[in-house]
């Protein structure tokens, strides 16, 4: 049974995930070669984090990828495409800076990204292998089933929609933003895109590190 306290931090959630849809609708729009100027990454972390439901999608060597397979470690999750032209390649590779940065300070962290592609139509776990292994072997590529991957997208308040095709293929628009799971597979913050890795690397620090600011 969900309490009142929980109801208000789901809420706060899903009003930030919308803001963030309309980064995301702005940031799609054109279609532009080139990932936005500027370098600015907000967070909201959540007071009470929010554990994921069950789900079941595949990983990009094939093999089943369920909640447990978050659990143990910090997951910083982003929600796109391979075939996506700016936003994605920039935010995987402000992640895996990330990720460097936190292996440079010498903490026995265990953070890693998730890619979970919402064009399961043409992202196999071929295709996402080969897209995933450009930016480090701390970062899994996800796909599954229109239904899976809808139904877990659904989970982060995630929307996207197919909104332009072309000859040699199609677009979709899909919220930008980057969500962070604790070890324990509970959505714990939202940050906002392009990240910053220098300052979203200190923020993981303390929170693995001090547990007054622990998502467990």
């Amino acid at each position: 049974m969900h309490t009142r306290g929980s109801v208000r931090t789901a809420l706060l959630f899903s009003a930030a995930l919308a803001a963030a849809d309309v980064r995301a609708q702005q940031d799609h729009a054109a279609h532009a070669a080139h990932a936005p100027a500027a370098a600015h990454s907000s967070g909201l972390y959540l007071p009470e984090p929010i554990p994921l439901q069950d789900f079941t999608l595949v990983d990009h060597s094939a093999r089943p990828f369920t909640r447990t397979d978050l659990e143990g470690n910090w997951t910083l999750v982003v929600f796109g495409y391979t075939h996506c032209p700016d936003v994605c390649p920039t935010t995987l590779a402000q992640v895996r800076d990330t990720l460097e940065l936190l292996r440079q300070k010498g903490a026995a962290l265990d953070v890693r990204g998730v890619l979970v592609s919402i064009d399961p139509e043409r992202d196999t776990p071929e295709q996402l292998a080969g897209y995933v292994g450009a930016f480090g072997e701390d970062i899994v590529g996800l796909t599954g089933s229109q239904g899976t991957v809808a139904a877990f997208a659904e989970q982060f308040k995630v929307k996207y929609a197919v909104t332009e095709r072309t000859p040699s293929g199609y677009f979709v628009d899909h919220s930008s933003s980057v969500a962070l799971l604790t070890p324990d597979a509970k959505l714990r913050a939202l940050f906002s895109v392009p990240l910053r890795p220098a300052q979203l690397a200190d923020d993981l620090h303390t929170l693995a590190t001090d547990p007054a600011h622990g998502g467990h």
